[in-house]
């Protein structure tokens, strides 16, 4: 409940903040957070995740990274965040499961 209480006050200070880096920083900050909470299901509860969409959406960003136009920590910081916090939770499924099997 701590961390989703964090994630929601760090999306509520977006709404305040002029300055892209710092909106962008809270964004991370958030995500991450995001992706904490489900890395700590996954690693629990394998079998309740569905691999495959994180797989995909990890993949998704790769082709984004390449397609921009202006490469810069503003426009590349996201979608890196995004694909490696989606292949962890891919890769933690993929662990767990096969640890968890007889």
């Amino acid at each position: 409940k701590a961390l989703l209480s964090l994630a929601l006050v760090a999306m509520a200070l977006l709404l305040v903040v002029d300055s892209p880096l710092i909106g962008l920083c809270i964004t991370l900050f958030a995500t991450t957070l995001g992706f904490s909470m489900t890395l700590r299901k996954a690693y629990h509860k394998p079998q309740e995740e569905t691999m495959r969409s994180f797989v995909l959406n990890s993949a998704k960003f790769l082709p984004a990274i390449f397609a921009l136009q202006t490469i810069s920590f503003l426009t590349v910081a996201y979608p890196l965040t995004a694909l490696f916090g989606n292949a962890s939770v891919a890769a933690t499924i993929f662990v767990r499961r096969k640890k968890i099997r007889p």
